[in-house]
């Protein structure tokens, strides 16, 4: 008979061999290094006590993958090897892991999912989470757009731009995006800002493993002045010869839409965030 474990019982080798599998036919393939899933975790803040794992025999057949910031929780990762798929392991996993977050206190889950993955989507509705936003991922291609060097935007660590980040925003980022991933994120994380008169008005925070652009705004007053072109240009430059990543933005935001376009970014996926009670 399956079991449920908790994730901690079991290595994080293990853990990557079962995500591997479990993606191995996902509409975007994924597989993942023992170094870049480490990673993965510690970003995302998943909390191994708070995840479960569905074991049948010695074998690891399903995950949970949880994280916890204070009264929130997180699904960063869930996934069953594609032989042991409709049985019923994933739905017991949620049930399992949504029951023993309420007991310690998360009265909030979140996660996102493809849209084309409807047999996922249908699972999570059927546990009663409802689409919060939709969001747009996209590629934009290496050839740098400006030939400046970095003079405009000096490097500058996320504690120092991260009080008036906020402030640039029209929508909040997404889980893996917002602050408590990026300070999770430690050295691997590239962070460039522009001040006039003392004042920050452009920003780009950057994931340099996988050249993604996790946070980059310019303040509502600049835009239109070239400060967009010119953040992504200097991340360019900063990670050459590399496609960079947009991961997660809100697809109601046309100006951020149109933006893309003119970069001539190529869309990658699009996703639901979803969320529910406790």
């Amino acid at each position: 008979m399956p079991e449920i474990h908790s994730a901690a019982d079991y290595s994080t080798a293990q853990l990557l061999d079962v995500t591997n599998d479990a993606f191995s036919d996902y509409a975007v393939p994924m597989k993942q290094t023992l170094q870049g899933f480490e990673t993965f975790l510690r970003q995302r803040g998943v909390v191994l006590p708070r995840s479960f794992v569905m074991v049948e025999g010695n074998e690891i057949v399903a995950l949970w993958l949880i994280s916890v910031r204070g009264k929130r929780g997180y699904l960063a990762s869930s996934g069953t090897r594609p032989a042991f798929r409709g049985r019923g392991v994933a739905r017991a996993l949620a049930e399992h892991s949504m029951a023993d977050l309420a007991a310690n206190g998360v009265n909030h889950l979140q996660t996102e999912v493809l849209q084309s993955n409807t047999a996922a989507f249908a699972l999570y509705q059927s546990l009663g989470m409802v689409i919060r936003r939709q969001l747009n991922c996209f590629t934009i291609p290496e050839t740098p757009l400006v030939k400046a060097g970095l003079a405009a935007f000096v490097p500058v660590q996320w504690s120092d731009i991260a009080p008036d980040a906020a402030a640039l925003h029209d929508w909040p980022p997404s889980w893996q995006n917002a602050a408590g991933s990026l300070v999770a994120a430690g050295d691997n994380l590239m962070c460039l800002a522009h001040y006039e008169a003392g004042r920050l008005v452009a920003y780009a925070a950057v994931y340099r493993d996988t050249a993604t652009l996790a946070q980059f705004a310019v303040a509502p007053d600049h835009r239109r002045q070239g400060l967009g072109r010119a953040i992504i240009g200097t991340v360019q430059r900063a990670l050459p010869d590399r496609a960079l990543r947009v991961i997660n933005a809100h697809q109601d935001d046309l100006g951020f839409d149109t933006f893309m376009q003119t970069l001539n970014a190529e869309p990658i996926v699009q996703q639901f965030e979803l969320c529910r009670e406790l």
